[in-house]
């Protein structure tokens, strides 16, 4: 209801303004603004006095009649035509707004002595009043009805243009405590419509603000520096309102330095300064961005020029990393950046496989934007992308009306209903949906779920591990268990092991498949100084849909799953990373069920035990543990393999449980 008053305000005090464009006492602007609003039948009762109030008080009488009989024309005919036939075609408003003018225009130019001028000028007044109806309807009705959260079309966008330029133009010489209004109004619109819309808009709004200044002060230079300016508030948008803003005054201050050093004069640079500060502190309600597209989906002919482009970029990356991965055998940093690259590639062919699949599920983000409508939030845009595991990730930018504050268990009731499948809102989320707009993240309901536990001792006369772990979600129901062993003991080891852990945890988070990451990862410890950097590393991803979980070692010592009644061991004879060129690895992939752990120990652990069954004595000592708390498990078993060791620690020692769960409906 609010916003809806404030658009209606909005609508009527552009036709104020459009009111305020007169030109030699002719006025084809404002009486075409208000042919256009008298076609909304909501807007009659003010748009009339309003209007023709303001060309009362700026015009002289004689004008003023001429378009207070033309409005009253107009209406009255309207009114006859929607009683008899009903709705009135845009293209018919505009012909009957051209009749009006015109044969106003022409009755008061035969009362003259020489009519030809009058008469032409008439002709010229109604070709325009006919174009601009067009596009005033095209504007109101994109602004009045425009949903809660779509952007505007490329008509709607060109016409918001003009229309800003109109009122800009309506400010020509207003003054407010010294400060030029003008040039504040349009760094501000300029500002903020960017912000909100986008490049376009902020490209259209520059130029129909360029087209103004050219008026005023006849440089035709300014309408390519402000167009200029709006792409460049535009572009920075995705960083926020600082980032839009520091775009901006960067290309105010070279433009004005290099191009227009009309931008850098007192009362245009303090219009940019004033502006700026304002489009900062305006309310989060006021500016906010809007996702392109209608409803926030993409139309075909929008997905498909996307993918094209990414097709052509991943090409491009593919090539460069072939150029530079020739040389890699001789330079390590080279062939990282072969692999980046290559990888990068990947990701980007992935992502135009999404935008193939994303028309697919415009109905499900329908039916999910429908549920939350019905629910009484208030939706911007609804989004369903696939993640690196398969799985859909559902976005959503919402708030609550009425000033309630609603759970998120409610919002994934609503949520579930229109996707289809239980969701729930993914970890990063907030708890709460307030009066705020906010972007709220929702995947599907995983059928496990996993509790983690550790245990460890430092080698004797150590004061920190070498050995360190890792128990991350990765993304929603993917979740990475891992254990670095650092060459030797000590403070050096625990550093080479965290940052190594570490790096695993960001390449694989960002999307790198497990293999490149590892590759990486050795080609960063073959380019320490000392050479002497390798590390054993035990990884584990677990799919909290499927119950599948893949097991990645590079030297690392066995790893164990505890099951009802037995133990299985999974060995590895591979050397760490970081001692040969390419990576060794050996990976496996086994199924979880409910009730399963998965036991991870450093080889500190398994070097307690003498001879060749070191693993199967170790899955002895596991038989005997009964607890299901992965912590009381990880502890149980340190405290039965150093009572074996008779507590002579000779290395760093890691035991880290994890127990897998199936969620009951």
């Amino acid at each position: 209801m609010k916003e809806n008053m404030i658009r209606k305000i909005v609508i009527q005090m552009m036709g104020m303004a459009a009111a305020l464009c007169t030109v030699d006492n002719y006025n084809p602007v404002g009486f075409a603004y208000f042919a256009a609003l008298y076609m909304e039948k909501g807007q009659r009762i003010f748009a009339f006095p309003l209007i023709f109030a303001v060309i009362a008080a700026t015009m002289p009488a004689v004008p003023a009649i001429k378009y207070l009989l033309a409005m009253m024309t107009f209406a009255l005919v309207i009114g006859f035509l929607e009683a008899r036939n009903g709705k009135v075609k845009r293209g018919t408003a505009g012909i009957l707004a051209v009749i009006c003018i015109l044969s106003i225009q022409c009755a008061g130019a035969l009362m003259i002595r020489e009519p030809r001028y009058e008469l032409m000028a008439g002709v010229c007044e109604g070709a325009l009043v006919f174009a601009l109806v067009q596009l005033f309807q095209i504007g109101v009705k994109g602004i009045l009805y425009r949903k809660s959260g779509d952007a505007f079309g490329n008509e709607e966008t060109t016409v918001i243009g003009i229309l800003f330029g109109i009122f800009l133009y309506a400010l020509r010489g207003q003054r407010f405590f010294t400060v030029a209004v003008g040039p504040v109004s349009m760094y501000l619109g300029i500002l903020l419509l960017s912000y909100r819309h986008g490049i376009g808009m902020g490209a259209m709004v520059g130029a129909a603000c360029g087209m103004v200044m050219t008026l005023w002060h006849g440089d035709g230079s300014m309408l390519g520096m402000l167009c200029a300016l709006g792409i460049m508030a535009g572009m920075f948008r995705a960083l926020g309102r600082l980032g839009s803003t520091a775009g901006f005054l960067l290309g105010v201050w070279l433009l004005g330095t290099l191009y227009a050093p009309f931008l850098l004069e007192s009362d245009q640079l303090m219009g940019v300064v004033l502006g700026s500060l304002l489009f900062l502190i305006l309310p989060r309600s006021v500016a906010y961005r809007l996702e392109p597209g209608k409803r926030g989906i993409l139309t075909d002919s929008g997905l498909e020029e996307k993918r094209g482009r990414l097709v052509e970029l991943a090409e491009s990356f593919k090539s460069l990393s072939r150029s530079i991965g020739r040389f890699h055998t001789q330079n390590d940093l080279s062939f990282a950046a072969s692999v980046q690259l290559s990888e990068t590639a990947a990701l980007l062919e992935d992502m135009t496989e999404q935008l193939g699949e994303h028309k697919n599920r415009g109905k499900q983000e329908a039916a999910i934007w429908r549920a939350l409508e019905r629910a009484r939030f208030e939706v911007r845009y609804v989004h369903i992308v696939r993640q690196q595991n398969g799985r859909e990730r559902i976005q959503a930018e919402i708030r609550s009306v009425g000033g309630r504050i609603a759970t998120m268990r409610e919002v994934c009731a609503c949520v579930s209903k229109g996707y289809g499948r239980k969701v729930r809102v993914c970890s990063d989320g907030k708890t709460i949906v307030n009066r705020e707009y906010a972007v709220y993240g929702f995947v599907e309901e995983p059928n496990f779920m996993v509790l983690h536990g550790a245990s460890g001792v430092t080698k004797t006369g150590e004061i920190v591990s070498g050995d360190n772990f890792s128990c991350t979600e990765l993304m929603e129901g993917q979740l990475l268990m891992g254990i670095v062993d650092g060459m030797g003991s000590g403070g050096e080891a625990s550093e080479d092991s965290e940052e190594i852990i570490g790096l695993l945890e960001d390449l694989l988070k960002a999307g790198y498949e497990e293999e490149t990451a590892l590759r990486l990862v050795n080609s960063v410890l073959l380019g320490k100084e000392n050479g002497e950097a390798s590390t054993a590393v035990d990884l584990a991803i677990t799919d909290l849909y499927s119950g599948k979980c893949s097991f990645y070692k590079s030297g690392a010592a066995a790893t164990f799953i505890k099951r009802n009644q037995w133990v299985e061991v999974m060995k590895s004879t591979s050397l760490p990373i970081g001692v040969l060129r390419e990576v060794d690895y050996e990976s496996a992939y086994k199924k979880l069920y409910d009730g399963d752990y998965i036991i991870m120990v450093s080889d500190g652990v398994l070097d307690v035990f003498e001879g060749e069954n070191k693993e199967e004595e170790l899955g002895r000592l596991l038989m005997d543990i009964n607890t299901k708390n992965p912590k009381d498990m990880a502890d149980e078993l340190l405290m039965a393999v150093r009572e074996y060791s008779g507590q002579n620690i000779m290395d760093d020692m890691t035991v880290l449980v994890t127990g897998i769960w199936q969620k009951t409906a």
